[in-house]
């Protein structure tokens, strides 16, 4: 029995926060990686996982939230929450569709790969190609990412 209980908390311990909401409202889409959904009645701020698009007030940052708006406002998307941000936000993976759209802003240049908090070992691959495609973002000289440009 003792055996048992140590093997339990062991794998207790190994146990990351994940949750799988499925089919929620997405109400409002704040720029390229925060969309609010209502879930339950009550409305969540979620902040897409492992990506960062470009600020609102940077080159792309409105056609980045835009593209993000066509693609879920007023739709029924899955997501898997990671965790929380500092900011309260819940962290997420958005898929539509069986599509992941956070890979889908990166390949079609609408968000860099946040280096930072990555854990996909596919992104860095699809914004490489999305760079050489010239896709979105990437169009530009020198796109500065956000997290330089949020500092500048």
């Amino acid at each position: 029995m003792k055996n048992f209980i140590l093997f339990v908390l062991l794998i207790l311990s190994f146990s990351t926060y994940a949750d799988l909401i499925q089919k929620v409202l997405v109400e409002r889409v704040v720029d390229g990686d925060t969309i609010y959904i209502n879930y339950n009645k009550e409305i969540l701020k979620v902040r897409l996982s492992e990506i960062d698009a470009p600020e609102l007030n940077q080159p792309y940052g409105i056609l980045s939230k835009e593209f993000l708006k066509k693609t879920l406002i007023y739709k029924f998307v899955d997501i898997h929450i990671s965790g929380k941000d500092r900011y309260g936000r819940q962290i997420a993976r958005i898929y539509y569709q069986g599509q992941d759209i956070n890979e889908l802003m990166v390949k079609e240049g609408m968000a860099w790969v946040y280096t930072k908090y990555n854990k996909d070992k596919r992104l860095p691959e699809i914004q490489k190609e999305a760079i050489s495609r010239k896709a979105g973002l990437w169009s530009q000289d020198k796109p500065i990412q956000p997290w330089k440009w949020r500092n500048k």
